[in-house]
């Protein structure tokens, strides 16, 4: 089984920016209805980063995790599936002189 631990691999990516919002999307069913949270909400880091702080499952197939979007000053992180492998990814917020990675 693989499994993340999404705020913990959030604040990797950030690099010790302040997340200014995080808002959650489609997938995830039971990580939402479990957690009161409401998708296309905008939500402060400290109200979610309780239930983003644990072991989820992200293996092939599974659907723990909802699609979602947090901001920094200079980052836009995001959560990426492959055929239902989860992970976590990342791009710059502004226009900055870097060689892509495909999520």
């Amino acid at each position: 089984m693989y499994t993340i631990n999404p705020a913990n691999k959030i604040l990797e990516k950030v690099s010790g920016e302040e997340i200014e919002a995080i808002v959650f999307g489609d997938g995830g069913d039971d990580f939402i209805e479990n957690n009161t949270l409401e998708r296309g909400r905008i939500y402060k880091w400290e109200e979610v980063v309780g239930v983003l702080s644990h072991e989820f499952d992200c293996d092939f197939g599974s659907d723990t995790l909802p699609g979602m979007n947090a901001w920094t000053k200079s980052y836009i992180i995001f959560v990426s599936e492959y055929d239902g492998s989860t992970s976590v990814g990342w791009f710059y917020r502004n226009p900055t002189a870097y060689e892509p990675h495909r999520p």
